[in-house]
């Protein structure tokens, strides 16, 4: 989406990187460039991959919000393989 690698700290984060996300998508909806009928489904789409994972996982587990068994502990892994095989289709890194 050309959006600059954060280099700070505080900017260094999921929801800042998700914001960035959103902001660069509707800023492509309102000045489309080449190919953004395209790939818009795919950014939106990764957008919703990253934020689930943010939300559901990342969070809870991060700030000690939750705990896993390993049925559950197998379960995030395979979302998150599935997220990343996603990306993977379309990002080089």
């Amino acid at each position: 989406m050309g959006i600059a690698a954060p280099d700070k700290g505080p900017e260094r984060t999921w929801g800042k990187t998700l914001e960035r996300i959103r902001n660069k998508t509707a800023a492509n909806d309102k000045a489309p460039p080449p190919n953004w009928k395209k790939d818009k489904e795919f950014y939106e789409k990764a957008q919703v991959f990253i934020q689930a994972m943010k939300l559901v996982y990342r969070d809870p587990t991060f700030h000690v919000a939750a705990t896993y068994d390993e049925q559950s502990a197998t379960s995030v892994f395979n979302v998150t393989a599935e997220a990343l095989r996603y990306l993977a289709t379309k990002l080089a890194e």
